[in-house]
């Protein structure tokens, strides 16, 4: 019995062999069309065709394929691209994909098959090359991006990059502002200071009188300390045993030499500087008032030879102005320089004592001098400060100024002076940073109580 349906006639596998299946156009699409509907693809693109949804959906109940993929957290297409969805729904429902020229006005553009993500480029590129200065922030944002130069919606691992950046970065620059402040001081500049104070400040002056220099009360009070105390502290010549020390030199305690010589300095005001009642008059021939610039003496007096006895201006001098207890006093006036040896020292100090320098006129005394410990590499400048107010009477002041001038001496110093480098950088660095976050923000930076208190810092 035959069959209803026709089999197509098979060539003898010689022929096969030798004449090759060649197929037209027009059988490649029709080709396609029975692989498309054999493969369950006559709808959309990865989804069963109708009886073999319903094939799909007996087998596994409750499951649904299409709705899963359509559920799915897909994210929307940017503009001027189409989704996945669309593009396979477009393309599976002309049954010939992509292919050109098969009557379907739908043509997926390359990339279409793929999420990208949200971004408004036109938003972006406005906030990001909005200016020249914009584009260096860009540029440099590694070095300086805090979480104010950031934008709101940068991702949270910049904005902790960023944070942790900041931490690191104030944790260098407190350290290296620690050494600075601990490393240049030491606890043998506190001990230089003590003894060269004691020394000058607490020694009486003479035996069996517990005045010193703290306690001055007169003119003639000062006179017994500068030939007392004053010359015994600042000439050491001997040993305690009457051996000489070197010539020319002076060791404070043995270990400190004095470099260069002492100096006195007075300032003077003038006689009738102030103005007298006239029933007072005859009483009262002379009038001295307070120490003001306006009312300082310049005149010279006694012998008139020396700059002990000429005045010499400030700007001769090279000096600066002084804070008293009782009024500033300039750098000028007149002076005498002591000499290398205790002897010649007295000598001089007896001389201005006879010609009278100090008078009514007269209203500070400067006694300077300097001196250096080679032991610790430590400098002391000494002042002490003698005033005679108006009102008559004595007050002293003193400063004792520890210093280390010589620097880069040990590895220690030399680690210093690399953290004072340092302390530069971090100060230009924090420079720049305020700078660039006050252009970001404008006038609303400096709502925030913490902005104002970095700008203060870094100034």
């Amino acid at each position: 019995m035959s069959s209803s349906r026709v089999r197509p006639q098979q060539l003898p596998q010689s022929q096969t062999a030798k004449v090759p299946h060649k197929l037209d156009s027009g059988e490649g699409i029709e080709m396609e069309n029975i692989q498309h509907q054999d493969l369950g693809l006559g709808g959309a693109v990865g989804t069963p065709s109708p009886p073999s949804r319903q094939a799909w959906s007996r087998d596994n109940p409750g499951f649904d394929p299409e709705e899963e993929i359509m559920a799915a957290d897909w994210p929307p297409a940017s503009p001027g691209r189409r989704s996945v969805s669309t593009a396979s729904s477009s393309s599976c429902s002309s049954g010939l994909g992509s292919f050109p020229g098969a009557g379907s006005s739908t043509h997926i553009t390359r990339g279409g098959l793929y999420p990208t993500p949200t971004v408004d480029a036109r938003q972006q590129d406005r906030h990001i090359h909005h200016g020249f200065l914009k584009q260096i922030l860009q540029k440099i944002r590694i070095l300086w991006g805090t979480e104010l130069m950031e934008d709101s919606d940068s991702s949270r691992e910049r904005y902790l990059r960023n944070v942790l950046r900041e931490m690191v970065t104030y944790i260098a620059f407190l350290i290296t502002v620690c050494i600075l402040t601990y490393g240049m001081v030491s606890a043998n500049m506190y001990y230089y200071t003590k003894v060269m104070s004691q020394l000058f400040l607490d020694t009486p002056l003479y035996a069996g009188d517990p005045s010193s220099f703290r306690s001055l009360s007169t003119m003639e009070d000062f006179w017994k300390f500068t030939e007392g105390p004053f010359l015994k502290g600042m000439y050491w010549e001997v040993w305690y045993n009457n051996k000489s020390l070197p010539e020319n030199q002076s060791l404070i305690y043995y270990e400190n030499l004095l470099l260069g010589v002492p100096r006195l300095r007075q300032v003077k005001v003038r006689n009738e500087s102030c103005s007298v009642h006239e029933d007072l008059r005859g009483e009262i021939q002379d009038c001295y008032n307070m120490y003001t610039p306006s009312n300082e003496d310049t005149a010279s007096f006694g012998p008139k030879n020396g700059t002990a006895w000429m005045y010499t201006a400030e700007s001769e001098m090279a000096g600066s102005g002084y804070w008293g207890q009782i009024s500033k006093y300039g750098a000028g006036g007149y002076y005498q320089d002591l000499s290398r040896t205790r002897e010649e020292s007295a000598t001089q100090l007896q001389f201005l004592k006879d010609h009278l320098w100090l008078d009514r006129g007269t209203r500070a005394v400067f006694l300077d001098f300097s001196v250096y410990n080679g032991n610790i590499n430590l400098f002391c400048i000494a002042r002490l400060l003698v005033e005679f107010p108006a009102t008559g009477g004595v007050l002293t002041s003193w400063q004792f100024q520890t210093v280390r001038l010589i620097r880069y001496v040990s590895s220690w110093d030399y680690f210093v002076g690399l953290c004072e480098v340092a302390f530069c950088i971090f100060i230009l660095y924090y420079v720049v940073e305020e700078v660039l976050e006050i252009h970001i923000h404008r006038l609303h930076y400096f709502k925030n109580l913490w902005n104002c208190l970095d700008v203060l810092i870094v100034v």
